[in-house]
C-alpha cells in the first residue's frame, strides 16, 4: 500500500513540474461572445477581452522549457482584444518565449497566428470591416539574444488581405494596409544571428497588391503602393539585396527579381498603367527606374557584376529596355515625350550609354560587344532613328538629332574609333561604317534632305569631316 501512495505521489509531482505556473484571463461583456484557451507545458500566459456580439477567440499554448539558471524559459504570451461583431481569432503558440497580440475593432475581422519555435513576436491591430489577417512563424530561438522573428500588421478599412510568412531566424516584417480590398504577402526564409531579412509595405488606397519573397540572408525590401489597382512583385534570393518600390496612381505594375548578392533595385511609378520590370543576377548590381506619366514600359535586366542602370521617363507611352551583361556597365536613358522607344543592349566590360530622347516617336538601338566603348545619343523633335553598333574596344559614338524624321546609322568595328554625327533639320540621313583602328569621322547636316555617306578601313587612323547645309545635298566618302 505504501508503494502504491508513494507511486502516486511521485506521478503528481511529476505533473506539477512538467505542466504548471499558467496564467489565463477572460472578460466578457456583451451577447455570445465565445472563447476557448488551452495551456500546457510551461508558464504559459493568456489574456482574452471580448466586448460586443459574438466574437470568437481560440488560444493554444504549449511548450517551453526549465531553464537551468532558474526561473522557466516558456514565457508565452498572448493577448486578445475584441470590440464589435463577429470577429474571429486564433492564436497557436508551441515553443518558449513567444509573444502575440491581436487587436480587433469593428465587424467580421479575422486573425490567425501561428508561432512554432522561439522567441517570435506578432502584432495584429485590425480595425474595420472584414478585413483578414494571417502570420505563421518558424524558427527562431536563441537563449542570451533574440534570434525570433518579427511580425507587425495593421489593418484599416474593408476587405483587406495580408498573409506573413516566416521561417528562419530574425526575419522582421511589416504592413500597413489603409483602404479597400489590398492584399499583402510577404514570404521570409533563411536568415540567422543578426541577419535576417527585412520587408516593409505599406498600402492606402483600393485593390493594391503586393507579394515579396525573400530567400536568404539580410535582404531588404520596400513597397509603398498609394492609389487603385497597382501590382508589386519582388523576389529576392541570396544575400544582401536591397529593393524599394514606390507606386503612386492607377494600374502600375512593378516587377523585382534579384539573385545573387548585393543588388540594388529601386523603382518610382506615379501615373497610370506604367510598367517596369527589373532583374538583377550576378553582385553588386545597381538599376533606377522612374517613371512619370501614362503607359511607360522599362526592362531592365542585368547579369554580371557593378552594372549600373538609370532609366528615367516622363510621358506617354515611353518604351525603354535596358539589357548588360559582363562587369561594369553602365546606362543612361532619359525619355520625355510620347511614344519615344529605347534599346541598349551592352556585352562586355566597362562600356557606357547614354540616350536622351525629348519629343515625340524618337527611337534609338544601341548595341555595344567589347569593353570601354562609349555611346551617347540625344534626340529631340520627331520621328528620328538612330542606330549605334560598337563592336571591339574604346570605340566612341556621339550621335545627335533635333528635327523630324532624321537617320543616322554609326558601326564601328575595332578599337579606339571616334563618330561624331549631328543631324538638324528635316530628312537628314547618314551613314557611318569604321572598321579598323583610330578612325575618325564627322558629319554635320543642316537642313532639308541631305545625305551622306562614310566607309573608313584599315588599319591606320582615317580622318573624315562632312559638312551639309541646305537641301539635297549628297556625299560618299570611301577611306581605306
Amino acid at each position: 500500500m505504501k508503494k502504491v501512495i508513494l507511486g502516486a505521489a511521485a506521478l503528481f509531482c511529476g505533473s506539477l513540474l512538467f505542466a504548471q505556473d499558467h496564467d489565463s484571463n477572460v472578460t466578457q461583456s456583451g451577447i455570445a461572445n465565445l472563447n476557448s484557451t488551452v495551456q500546457s507545458g510551461w508558464s504559459h500566459e493568456s489574456n482574452v477581452t471580448q466586448t460586443g456580439v459574438a466574437n470568437t477567440s481560440a488560444t493554444n499554448q504549449s511548450g517551453g522549457y526549465l531553464s537551468i539558471f532558474g526561473g522557466v524559459g516558456g514565457n508565452g504570451l498572448s493577448n486578445v482584444t475584441q470590440n464589435g461583431l463577429a470577429n474571429n481569432s486564433a492564436v497557436d503558440q508551441s515553443g518558449d518565449g513567444l509573444n502575440s497580440t491581436v487587436n480587433q475593432d469593428g465587424i467580421i475581422n479575422n486573425s490567425d497566428v501561428d508561432q512554432d519555435g522561439g522567441r517570435h513576436r506578432s502584432t495584429v491591430d485590425q480595425d474595420g470591416l472584414a478585413n483578414q489577417s494571417t502570420v505563421t512563424q518558424s524558427g527562431g530561438g536563441g537563449y542570451f539574444i533574440n534570434l525570433g522573428n518579427t511580425s507587425n500588421v495593421a489593418q484599416t478599412g474593408i476587405l483587406n488581405s495580408s498573409d506573413v510568412d516566416q521561417s528562419g531566424r530574425d526575419h522582421d516584417s511589416d504592413v500597413d494596409q489603409d483602404g479597400l480590398a489590398n492584399q499583402s504577402s510577404v514570404v521570409q526564409t533563411g536568415g540567422g544571428a543578426y541577419d535576417g531579412n527585412e520587408s516593409y509595405v505599406t498600402q492606402n488606397g483600393i485593390l493594391n497588391n503586393s507579394a515579396v519573397t525573400q530567400n536568404g540572408d539580410d535582404h531588404y525590401s520596400d513597397v509603398d503602393q498609394l492609389g487603385l489597382a497597382n501590382q508589386s512583385s519582388v523576389v529576392q534570393n541570396g544575400d544582401d539585396q536591397d529593393s524599394r518600390v514606390y507606386q503612386e496612381g492607377i494600374l502600375n505594375n512593378s516587377t523585382v527579381n534579384q539573385s545573387g548578392e548585393d543588388h540594388t533595385s529601386e523603382v518610382a511609378q506615379v501615373g497610370l498603367a506604367n510598367q517596369s520590370s527589373v532583374v538583377q543576377a550576378g553582385d553588386n548590381n545597381f538599376s533606377d527606374v522612374d517613371q512619370l506619366g501614362i503607359l511607360n514600359n522599362s526592362v531592365v535586366d542585368q547579369d554580371g557584376d557593378d552594372h549600373d542602370s538609370a532609366v528615367y521617363q516622363e510621358g506617354l507611352a515611353n518604351i525603354s529596355w535596358v539589357e548588360q551583361i559582363g562587369d561594369d556597365n553602365e546606362s543612361q536613358v532619359t525619355q520625355v515625350g510620347i511614344l519615344n522607344d529605347s534599346y541598349v543592349y551592352q556585352v562586355g566590360n566597362d562600356n557606357f550609354s547614354d540616350v536622351d530622347q525629348n519629343g515625340l516617336a524618337n527611337t534609338s538601338d544601341v548595341i555595344q560587344d567589347g569593353s570601354f566603348n562609349q555611346s551617347t545619343v540625344y534626340q529631340g523633335g520627331a520621328l528620328n532613328y538612330s542606330g549605334v553598333l560598337q563592336l571591339g574596344v574604346d570605340n566612341e559614338s556621339t550621335v545627335t538629332q533635333n528635327g523630324v524624321l532624321n537617320g543616322s546609322v554609326v558601326a564601328q568595328l575595332g578599337a579606339f574609333n571616334t563618330s561624331t554625327v549631328s543631324q538638324t533639320g528635316l530628312l537628314n540621313g547618314s551613314a557611318v561604317a569604321q572598321i579598323g583602328f583610330g578612325h575618325t569621322s564627322t558629319v554635320t547636316q543642316n537642313g532639308l534632305l541631305n545625305g551622306s555617306i562614310v566607309l573608313q578601313t584599315g588599319l591606320v587612323g582615317n580622318t573624315s569631316t562632312v559638312t551639309q547645309t541646305g537641301i539635297l545635298n549628297g556625299d560618299i566618302t570611301i577611306q581605306n
